[in-house]
């Protein structure tokens, strides 16, 4: 991957920078194409945050905000707030937020720790549409990231410097459900790229509302010509494929369900340009706790030129050491293979059963007794 992505697949010499210094993330109606023209540069500065050489990208309509009050129950941010430690994700879009200002700003309040967020919604319709890009603070960089709001409600993309000198530009879509809007939908994109002097993005995901494959629908039908050949020129004019269709080319998997008929559809989907698709790894479509009708999507994007690092060694909790409870049980595993290798006369030794597989046997259920206790010793935090 190139250190600015921009650079490489723009087709243009110049991009639109959005005003970074006077925006704030819960701005939605910052329009880059306004700002005047600069030239384009390498993002050779490494980035503050000591971030990991992969990160996980995901997208999931969430089907509204829930209760108005944020700390309510039925409130979904609370859910989202688990979905971003739980899953590990770094970067979250999120469509049909129905997000203003005012609730952003409450998120921010109570889950400073963890999410950024950067939103858009449609100023005629607050409780309907919106989509939203959500940084995890834990996992990866919030700083120096430019925000372009693409078309209010319906579609926005950061530009992040991710790891090291590396950025990748992301595009989140939530496109209409009716056929014409969805094609006028895709043909106002291509244009804007057409028009504008924007990044060509690495990643474009969101709710589609439409499958460019039958295979793709259950029952199997096809959608729209016009609107599916409205999306191909879009990806061909961005040199962006859909990743996981291009990993499992002939596997069936839905991402929404129609409760009503039982039909299911993949039309949450995460494209990516066509010279990424070495870099992404561990593919996959899930469901989540978040009451709504559809999967959350998810893709792992990785440094190729960073080292292989493992898991590492694993060591016991040094607080354990004095939790009396576990060292006896501990003592009674030791005692417990003392007396089994004393059993043991020599001409019964075999490769199945020896002093070295019993003193294996210890250590492991040592170190599950251990890893059981600091479970319960650990609680999750927020």
């Amino acid at each position: 991957m190139n250190n600015s992505t921009s650079q490489t697949r723009s087709p243009s010499q110049y991009i639109e920078q959005p005003d970074t210094e006077n925006a704030t993330p819960s701005q939605g109606n910052q329009h880059p194409q306004n700002d005047p023209k600069i030239p384009t540069k390498n993002t050779t500065e490494r980035i503050k945050k000591n971030t990991h050489a992969s990160i996980k990208i995901a997208s999931l309509n969430i089907k509204g905000r829930g209760h108005n009050n944020i700390r309510h129950k039925k409130n979904k941010w609370k859910q989202v707030n688990e979905i971003l430690r739980d899953e590990k994700i770094g970067v979250l879009a999120l469509q049909e937020t129905h997000l203003t200002d005012e609730h952003v700003k409450d998120i921010h309040n109570i889950y400073n720790k963890r999410m950024h967020i950067y939103h858009s919604a449609d100023p005629q319709q607050l409780n309907a549409k919106g989509v939203a890009i959500v940084l995890n603070k834990e996992i990866t960089n919030i700083q120096d990231v430019d925000y372009y709001e693409i078309i209010p409600g319906r579609a926005i993309m950061i530009k992040l410097p991710w790891h090291h000198t590396l950025t990748i530009t992301i595009l989140t879509v939530y496109a209409p459900n009716d056929p014409t809007e969805n094609k006028q939908f895709w043909e106002s994109l291509l244009n804007t790229w057409n028009e504008k002097n924007l990044p060509i993005p690495d990643f474009m995901l969101g709710d589609t509302n439409i499958v460019e494959e039958m295979i793709d629908r259950l029952p199997c039908h096809r959608d729209s010509t016009s609107a599916t050949q409205a999306l191909s020129e879009l990806k061909s004019l961005l040199q962006l494929k859909d990743g996981w269709r291009e990993t499992n080319p002939t596997s069936t998997a839905f991402t929404y369900m129609q409760l009503s008929t039982g039909s299911q559809s993949r039309i949450d989907r995460i494209y990516i340009a066509n010279e990424l698709a070495s870099s992404c790894r561990n593919w996959s479509i899930k469901a989540t706790h978040i009451p709504t009708d559809h999967k959350l999507v998810t893709v792992e994007l990785i440094d190729l030129k960073a080292p292989y690092i493992g898991c590492g060694r694993w060591t016991m909790p040094l607080y354990l050491l004095k939790n009396k409870k576990l060292i006896k049980e501990i003592q009674d595993l030791g005692l417990e293979m003392e007396s089994q290798i004393e059993k043991l006369e020599f001409n019964e030794c075999t490769e199945t059963r020896n002093a070295q597989i019993l003193y294996k046997e210890f250590k492991d259920q040592m170190i599950q007794k251990i890893k059981a206790f600091a479970r319960k010793a650990t609680p999750k935090l927020t």
